[in-house]
């Protein structure tokens, strides 16, 4: 018999815990990837994200007309969806890539794209993981601030939408009405 696969997806805005949380599942023995995102200011002892996931998740943002790192509302979800054509095969490839017994990837902005990430991984595994954490926007908002000098009230609606976006996704992955 062999055993199940586990796949640990991690969403959450920027600010949000999702480097704690990836960095707890490192520390379980979770294959969070082979090339990690390093320290910054921010997180000093490293982002925990698997940068082939953030580089792909940039390019999609970019695709859909937002422009990633910029603290500018990102693009809305049909924009994003609308990218599918051009991202599916990379996207396919990125997960076939990333799969180990237990594995998983965290990166804010799937937070956005996660409805273009998501059939893939089930193609892989269909029972992954979903762990999201939610902070207060406004204090994210001031975390942004302090981080690189973001304006305070931008950084709260920003994550406000992220919210908006992971809650959607979740009803509609698990089908909650």
């Amino acid at each position: 018999m062999t055993e199940k696969r586990k796949t640990y997806v991690i969403m959450g805005m920027h600010r949000s815990g999702t480097s704690f949380l990836a960095r707890c599942l490192q520390a379980a023995g979770v294959h969070i990837g082979d090339r990690l995102m390093g320290g910054a200011k921010g997180n000093p002892d490293g982002h925990f994200e698997n940068m082939d996931f953030v580089e792909l998740d940039r390019k999609i943002i970019s695709a859909a007309g937002g422009t990633p790192l910029s603290g500018t509302m990102p693009p809305d979800a049909q924009s994003i969806l609308s990218t599918k054509p051009d991202f599916d095969d990379a996207i396919s490839a990125l997960v076939k890539n990333s799969v180990k017994p237990s594995w998983g990837f965290k990166d804010p902005y799937s937070a956005l794209t996660i409805p273009l990430i998501m059939p893939h991984i089930l193609n892989e595994d269909d029972d992954p993981f979903i762990y999201v954490c939610f902070r207060k926007p406004k204090k994210v908002g001031e975390s942004l601030q302090r981080r690189q000098d973001l304006n305070p009230v931008c950084g709260e609606h920003i994550a406000k939408e992220y919210n908006e976006r992971i809650l959607r996704f979740l009803r509609d992955f698990l089908e909650l009405e």
